[in-house]
């Protein structure tokens, strides 16, 4: 039986790719204002550009087992298994909502938490869904998954705490977030261990929180992959991608970069910058 491979709209992963891959995504809830800026997901232009139109800040929720088991139906109704991989369960209702969706079709639907966010979610989606789509049965990419999820590192600068304070996913490290940053005025430095957004360090200006950024990144090397997620800021995302391709002796072309959608965007404001890598084995 055929796997589809089924996301949520967190993933950040370029349209191209999803729809050469034939990934069903299901599109998490983003407002401003009261007003539902939900499809601009694929398109982070639209989704500034309501922003500043709307004004306020974005509030994001998981969607409803009801539009998770909506978007699996047909699928498993033609006769395919459906795969979902999800947004970390440890700092959103995303993953416990499809599950609750997934109930009502036994084992013709899996879910799958990436531990991840953002293209760390994103990469094992790609991988997930390569692999169904070269005939991978429901068990072989779940075993694959599970030893991809502990070989992903999700590294991030931020370049305010407010959007990340606002948002409340980690309520838990604000405080100590708020004392070293508002205290010395750095720039933060987080990193996701096993679906927990943890604080990785501080710099004191954005430039030198980007240089430790690189310099975290190489100390996972050998490195399979490398995907560069950010907010409104190309021109430092290209040349941190420069600088890796040179440092770990890759391809530029290699490394993806990509504009993240409402989701991250709504929770670390604009000028963050990530870097996911896969360690190679």
């Amino acid at each position: 039986m055929a796997v589809r491979i089924m996301t949520d709209s967190a993933c950040d992963l370029p349209p191209e790719v999803i729809a050469r891959l034939g990934i069903t995504v299901v599109p998490l809830h983003v407002s401003i204002d009261g007003h539902d800026v939900s499809d601009t997901w694929p398109n982070p232009d639209r989704f500034w550009a309501e922003a500043t139109r709307l004004g306020g800040r974005p509030r994001t929720a998981a969607p409803a087992p009801g539009a998770v088991a909506a978007a699996a139906r047909p699928l498993i109704e033609a006769g395919e298994q459906v795969l979902a991989l999800t947004l970390t369960g440890k700092i959103s209702a995303v993953y416990q909502s499809f599950l609750v969706a997934a109930q009502g079709f036994g084992e013709n639907m899996q879910v799958f938490d990436t531990w991840s966010l953002s293209l760390g979610e994103g990469i094992q989606v790609w991988e997930a869904a390569r692999l169904a789509q070269a005939g991978a049965t429901m068990p072989e990419i779940l075993a694959y998954l599970r030893e991809l999820r502990a070989r992903v590192r999700l590294r991030a600068v931020l370049d305010t705490i407010d959007w990340a304070e606002q948002g409340g996913r980690i309520a838990y490290l604000m405080p100590l977030i708020r004392r070293v940053a508002r205290t010395f005025r750095v720039k933060v430095l987080l990193h996701v261990v096993e679906g927990r957004v943890l604080l990785l360090g501080v710099q004191r200006s954005y430039r030198r929180a980007l240089e430790a950024l690189k310099e975290h990144t190489l100390h996972s090397a050998p490195i399979e992959h490398v995907l560069i997620p950010h907010t409104r800021h190309p021109t430092a995302a290209a040349a941190l991608a420069d600088e890796l391709a040179v440092a770990l002796n890759i391809s530029r072309d290699s490394i993806v970069i990509r504009e993240a959608g409402p989701i991250l965007a709504a929770h670390v404001g604009p000028h963050a910058v990530g870097v996911v890598v896969t360690e190679r084995l």
